[in-house]
């Protein structure tokens, strides 16, 4: 993502979701400024068949979700 690369290298100022560049913020690449107000929460819905022929990338995407979304996200994928 350009933004993450521009602010990586210490050029910019941006108002972003956390979630796009969470690793870098814990990493320290980038430096989070402003938490805000009031933390703010979307929820995201994976909806999908019972059956489908593409059951194994469905399963591929749920596995994502489920590694990618830290222990304190809620995450419910059914």
């Amino acid at each position: 993502m350009s933004v993450i690369r521009c602010l990586k290298g210490g050029n910019g100022l941006e108002v972003i979701p956390d979630f796009l560049c969470k690793n870098k913020i814990g990493s320290g690449e980038v430096k989070l400024i402003w938490k805000g107000k009031e933390k703010l929460e979307n929820t995201l819905y994976f909806g999908c068949r019972k059956s489908s022929m593409y059951q194994n990338e469905i399963d591929h995407i749920k596995g994502l979700f489920r590694r990618m979304m830290s222990k304190t996200d809620e995450v419910i994928v059914k």
